[in-house]
């Protein structure tokens, strides 16, 4: 997920050998980069370094045989779903109205 949005601006190559330009949004600083509850983040091995030469991340959503985080999180690092023990799974109750992934039912 990504907040604050700024334009980048991109020059792309069209077939006919003619350069346009264009605008991508794209996350104005690291803090505006986030994943909600119920998902995961993990390392994005398909993906190439970024350009600063830092890795990447994917945003994950948990299913009911693992969960994730509780609420929002603004760190890039990997926060994988946790799997559930053994023959165990997690709650409908513990399912995300905004994601529809797992979460944390915390301590009993």
């Amino acid at each position: 997920m990504a907040d604050a949005h700024e334009p980048l601006e991109v020059y792309r190559l069209q077939e006919d050998g003619a350069v346009r330009r264009e605008y991508v949004n794209v996350a104005r600083t690291r803090a505006s980069c986030y994943v909600q509850e119920g998902m995961g983040i993990e390392r994005d091995t398909s993906a190439a370094r970024s350009p600063n030469g830092q890795p990447t991340f994917k945003a994950v959503i948990c299913n009911n045989n693992n969960y994730g985080l509780a609420g929002p999180s603004y760190d890039l690092a990997v926060q994988p779903c946790i799997d559930c023990p053994k023959n165990m799974v997690t709650k409908d109750q513990y399912r995300s109205s905004v994601t529809g992934g797992y979460t944390d039912p915390g301590p009993a």
